[in-house]
């Protein structure tokens, strides 16, 4: 029976994996570092794939110093940036455009209004 559980933490800079016993040993974790783009003043991005790929090189590495394969996990715990925002396409689910970060200005003077 699997008794792990990964616990992810993807934020602004980083996405972070842990595994862990349901005694709250750490068994393996793993830390990659996720690039902002800044094109213009008052305005934050992230390039969508590469914020999952760096999700999924958490992962792999948290299970990989574990010696486990994510087929022994019981649960997963994610938590992330709630105030990001990225449009995806509904048929292809591709990502139309950059994430949007939460501490992006673009939209202050509407949030104002």
């Amino acid at each position: 029976m699997a008794e792990l559980i990964l616990g992810l933490d993807v934020g602004s800079t980083s996405a972070r994996a842990l595994v862990v016993d349901l005694d709250g040993r750490v068994h393996g974790r793993a830390a990659e570092r996720i690039p902002s783009r800044h094109p213009a003043p008052g305005r934050v991005e992230q390039d969508p794939r590469s914020v999952w790929k760096q999700v999924e090189a958490a992962i792999a590495g948290a299970l990989e110093a574990a010696g486990r394969r994510a087929t022994d996990l019981a649960a997963v715990g994610v938590a992330a940036q709630r105030s990001s925002v990225v449009v995806w396409d509904r048929a292809t689910g591709a990502p139309q455009g950059p994430m949007i970060l939460w501490s992006d200005l673009r939209g202050t003077s509407r949030a104002a209004e």
